[in-house]
């Protein structure tokens, strides 16, 4: 296991002056391996694909290459031993949803371990989250859509029948929330007949529930 004896994070650090001095290719080039495809180290709002950053950092501190690099897979051997680091490691694309899943992703393997390990992690973790600059694909919505189907609701979810939980500050209606039946990503239409005004809770058990 190479890559636990990268015991300090200044090494990390290094390799990722190396790699921001050199630019990717060139990096990825100097220590052999391709691009990542899902896992990367975030470092001041920069991503880095994980493994050759770990290599690279096993060589700035042993200056020995090694005959092979096999690690079981990334997630469940560099991941946590960079988290152990005090690093932050996403598996992610480009979007807000690929962050929004890596995090539930994340937070079901945190749940799955330890309450002394989480303690220990936490110890060395950065008291700030790291700023990662997305893409991200946004629905232009059909206001008259929003406005309808709030009227049609008359303040109660169209789910559970209970009253709006508060008013909006701004204007003093019933708050609640349209919701498309069909997600909007899958095909769905922006229509009166795919949404439905939903309380906040409701609304989340349609998403998580």
């Amino acid at each position: 296991m190479w890559y636990l004896k990268v015991s300090q994070s200044e090494y990390v650090i290094a390799a990722i002056r190396e790699y921001d001095k050199l630019g990717r290719i060139k990096f990825l080039e100097k220590y052999d391996f391709s691009k990542s495809k899902e896992y990367f180290l975030v470092y001041k709002g920069q991503r880095y694909d994980c493994k050759p950053l770990v290599y690279g950092a096993y060589m700035l501190q042993f200056s020995e290459k090694l005959k092979t690099r096999h690690s079981q897979g990334v997630q469940k051997t560099i991941r946590p031993h960079l988290e152990s680091l005090g690093f932050t490691v996403i598996k992610t694309g480009d979007s807000l949803t690929d962050i929004i899943d890596d995090l539930k992703e994340r937070v079901e393997d945190s749940e799955n371990r330890q309450s002394n390990e989480r303690l220990e992690r936490l110890k060395s973790a950065p008291r700030k989250p790291c700023v990662l600059t997305v893409k991200q694909e946004i629905y232009v919505r059909n206001a008259d859509v929003i406005a309808e189907q709030l009227v049609r609701a008359k303040g109660k979810c169209q789910s559970c029948k209970k009253a709006a939980p508060f008013n909006r500050a701004s204007n003093g209606t019933p708050y609640l929330e349209v919701h498309h039946v069909i997600p909007l990503s899958q095909g769905g239409d922006d229509t009166l007949e795919n949404t439905i005004a939903l309380c906040p809770n409701c609304h989340r058990q349609e998403h998580f529930g």
